[in-house]
């Protein structure tokens, strides 16, 4: 994450109803070569943000996660998005958002005090309005 946090050239970051709009009855998917257990096949994350704060989790294939539940919530705090849900459904981790000139949505660590605040995480290409398909 160190190394991709200096060599990516950072977006502007989202605030108030930027943020909110970036989001909010957006599905964002981001798709991998190789599965969090390092095995060699496509993986996808889907992350659906619905009105009210519910949060939507779909992997597939399916990983030995916590399983995503109608408890799961999404809110906006100072200007970062929080997430109770997979990969961490027993407490809310939060990240700053920035827009990339490609349009790609960066996401960067938001725990003031930790090692890993400011580390961008995951940089997000794929979009969708709307809630996530069951497609590939």
């Amino acid at each position: 994450m160190q190394a991709a946090t200096r060599e990516i050239a950072r977006g502007k970051f989202l605030v108030g109803d930027d943020l909110v709009a970036a989001v909010l009855g957006k599905t964002l998917v981001d798709r991998y070569d190789q599965r969090p257990d390092g095995r060699t096949e496509p993986y996808v994350i889907r992350r659906y943000f619905a009105a009210g704060g519910r949060y939507v989790f779909a992997d597939q294939p399916p990983f030995e996660s916590p399983m995503a539940s109608d408890e799961d919530r999404w809110r906006i705090e100072r200007d970062a998005l929080c997430i109770k849900g997979p990969p961490e459904p027993e407490q809310w981790k939060c990240y700053r958002l920035a827009r990339a000139d490609d349009g790609a949505l960066q996401w960067f660590i938001a725990e003031s005090g930790s090692p890993y605040d400011g580390l961008l995480t995951v940089v997000t290409r794929e979009i969708l309005d709307g809630p996530p398909s069951a497609a590939p």
